[in-house]
Parts: structure tokens; C-alpha cells; sequence
């Protein structure tokens, strides 16, 4: 992208930065240009970009979360972040003479992983057009924007690795010069995200460590039936209405207009839908937490992600390479499992952790596979207006400008 604005930049005002795998319809592209053209202050409006083209069960779970969620995620960044919004990398358009003056990245001190090119790269470029007095928005009223999905979890965690080791670069980046606190507040929200599953996994294992020491309680086993009120509930409480509250939203949304509606197979489409989504999510969350955990301690050693090539076509995951990729996962869900046969009475509160953690390897491949991704689709779960289909102009609402605040 450097060595193209530098050579030919200055034939042009904006670009449209895509990835490999990511579209946009014409129109989308018009009303873009419309907006920088009316607002000559904006150095760049990103896309909130749907996800098409899933087949797996795994991709079909994040291709049906983005479509029913993801606008009123994307509604609630642009609300906050005003406009000094983030970059994502791609369906974007950006206004060339601003990223060619000011956003060119620094080469890091010191070895990988954190010295070297910066790899998330988006969000230090956002943070150097804001720096310059430029407008960075985002921007969730327009369609026709997408890309495709990692379709296995083996191929999702491979990608995140590389996303940690780029997050984590920014930490060296947080005290720059002339950063906005919102650019800031982003890049260490970019970090947490990734520093939250060694956290997360240290919580279980010192609370583990800890209740060993007392003897078995089978009042604890039941607790959950007979709560009471204290900063653990309510702490509780509020990590689900920030989990499910946004994915309520959305549904509410889509609940309210009749023709999307229709296209999510109807009110009890979205809702067993719903019901699919944050269960698989569930079940997923603490494979991932043991994922990024290991990727955090690999990169604090010093060892470099790299920059792998990314498959967007598969059809099922092999068990060799399934048991070999979840192997820590298993074997974090052993050590629990052995530490409960020390205090069953902690099972109810554990068994949604060490469960996952116990089967990871069937998991991903049963994940993996098209066919149950077809299955689950066939029982009306996990229908989207956007399955096995590209950006589709004539599926867009009659052109008008987007609104910039």
C-alpha cells in the first residue's frame, strides 16, 4: 500500500483499501465518495463490512453474529468514538493526500516480535491521520460491504496469533507524541483484547489453587440455585448485560423491520439462531481463552507469529491435525478435570470450562465441516440474508448521502 501511494498516489484523491477476500458493491463505493467529497476534512470512513461466503459451522456462527449484531456494534463505535474512530485494514476508503503525508509507519526498535514493521498497522494509521487533524469515522449505515471468515477454529487461532503479536507491538506505542487520548484509549482496548485470556485463565487457576486448600462443601453445589446479592453477582450480572445486551439489540432490530426479518428465516429464525450463536460462542470461549493465552506467552518469550498465508476454502479439519493443534487445550481441561476430582463440588461451576477444554479436538473438527454447517441451516439455524452470496447492489436501499456528525 506504501509503495502504491508513493507511486501513484498523486493520481488520484481517495482509494478504496480491500483485502484479498473482501468486497464492495458500486453503489457502497459511490455514496463513499460522496461523503469525502462533501466533507473535505474526513482522511477516512470505515465500512462496517458483513461477513458471506461461510459454509462451515464455524464460519457460519461468526457469519450470522456479524449479520444480526454487527450494525449496532458498529452504530455504538461511531456514536463514541465520533470522529476520531478506528481503522480496520480494509473497506475503507481513505483519502490518499492525508495517508500519504502523515501515515506512514515507523520501523520498531529492537528484535520481533514487538520491534520490526508494525503488523496491525490499521489502527496506527487512524491514530496518525487523527494526530494530523484529519477525521477518521466509521460508519454503519451503508450495505454492500463484505468480506470473508477464517472456516476453521485451527484457522481462526492462527489468525488471531498474528493479530496478538500486532496488538501487543502497540503497548510500545501507547506514550507516542501527539496521540489523541480516544487513538490511545483504541490501542489499549486493542491490547486488553488479548491480555484478557491469560487473565481471564489466571483467575481459574489461582481460584482453583485456592479452594483446594479448603475442604469439599456440597452447599457450593447448589448455590447457584439460591443466590445471593454480592459484588460477585453483581459483577456477574454486568459482564452478561455487556455479552448479550448488544446481541438483544440487534435482534430487536432486526425483530422491528419485516422484510430482514423474513430474511433471517422469521422471529423464530432469529431467535433459534440466537440461541445457536451464543451457545456455540460459549462452548468456543474458553478454546479460545487457552489459545490466546499461549499466544500471549509465546510472544513475551520472544517468538515471532510470522505472516502466514490465510485459506478461506476448506471442507473439514483432519483429526491428526485436530488433536495436534488443541493439544494445550486438552491438557488444560486434564488439569482441572484433576483438580475437581479433588473438589467435586466446584463441578456445576466449572464443567462449562473444562468441558470445551476436555473436547477441543472433536470441536474443531466437528466445526470444521461444511456438512454441519448445512445441517445446522437446514433446521433454520444460523440463516443470514447473506449466505453463499457476494455484495449484491440491487439488494441496496435507494442511494442517498451518509450523514457525517
Amino acid at each position: 500500500l506504501a509503495e502504491w501511494t508513493r507511486r501513484f498516489g498523486g493520481a488520484y484523491d481517495f482509494m478504496i483499501v480491500l483485502d484479498a477476500d473482501s468486497t464492495m458493491a458500486g453503489e457502497t463505493v459511490l455514496r463513499l465518495v460522496d461523503a469525502m467529497e462533501r466533507n473535505p476534512g474526513i482522511g477516512l470512513i470505515q465500512t462496517a463490512p458483513t461477513i458471506i461466503k461461510s459454509q462451515t459451522l464455524f464460519a457460519r456462527v461468526s457469519q450470522f453474529s456479524v449479520a444480526l449484531y454487527g450494525r449496532v456494534a458498529a452504530a455504538g463505535l461511531a456514536w463514541w468514538t465520533g470522529s476520531e474512530g478506528s481503522y480496520w485494514g480494509h473497506n475503507a476508503i481513505v483519502r490518499v493526500k492525508a495517508f500519504a503525508d502523515c501515515a506512514g509507519l515507523p520501523i520498531l526498535p529492537g528484535k520481533k516480535p514487538f520491534g520490526g514493521h508494525v503488523m496491525s498497522h490499521d489502527v496506527i494509521e487512524a491514530a496518525l491521520l487523527r494526530r494530523a487533524g484529519w477525521a477518521v469515522h466509521v460508519t454503519a449505515a451503508l450495505d454492500g460491504s463484505c468480506e470473508e471468515t477464517p472456516p476453521t477454529l485451527t484457522d481462526f487461532i492462527r489468525r488471531e496469533h498474528r493479530w496478538c503479536q500486532g496488538n501487543l507491538q502497540h503497548i510500545g506505542l501507547l506514550r507516542a507524541k501527539g496521540l489523541s487520548s480516544m487513538s490511545r484509549l483504541q490501542l489499549l482496548m486493542g491490547c486488553m483484547a488479548y491480555l484478557a485470556s491469560p487473565l481471564w485463565f489466571a483467575s481459574l487457576a489461582v481460584g482453583m489453587v485456592i479452594q483446594l486448600r479448603y475442604p469439599v462443601d456440597w452447599g457450593s453445589f447448589f448455590y447457584f440455585l439460591h443466590p445471593q446479592l454480592s459484588a460477585f453477582v453483581l459483577a456477574s450480572l454486568l459482564s452478561g448485560v455487556l455479552l448479550i445486551g448488544p446481541k438483544i439489540l440487534g435482534a430487536v432490530l432486526v425483530l422491528s423491520r419485516p422484510r430482514e426479518r423474513r430474511a433471517f428465516g422469521g422471529t423464530a429464525g432469529v431467535l433459534r439462531g440466537m440461541a445457536a450463536e451464543i451457545g456455540l460462542s460459549a462452548i468456543l470461549a474458553p478454546v479460545l481463552m487457552v489459545a490466546n493465552t499461549r499466544a500471549v506467552i509465546q510472544i513475551l518469550m520472544g517468538r515471532d507469529a510470522g505472516w502466514h498465508a490465510q485459506q478461506r476454502d476448506t471442507d473439514g479439519l483432519a483429526w491428526s491435525d485436530a488433536f495436534r493443534a488443541m493439544k494445550w487445550q486438552m491438557a488444560t481441561g486434564v488439569a482441572f478435570a484433576i483438580a475437581l476430582a479433588f473438589r467435586p463440588d466446584l463441578i456445576s461451576y466449572f464443567v462449562p470450562i473444562v468441558g470445551p477444554l476436555l473436547l477441543a479436538a472433536p470441536l474443531a473438527v466437528w466445526t470444521s465441516r461444511r456438512r454441519s454447517g448445512e445441517a445446522f441451516a437446514r433446521r433454520g439455524f444460523l440463516v443470514t440474508p447473506t449466505m453463499d452470496t457476494t455484495a449484491n447492489p440491487a439488494s441496496l436501499p435507494a442511494a442517498r448521502p451518509i450523514e457525517i456528525t
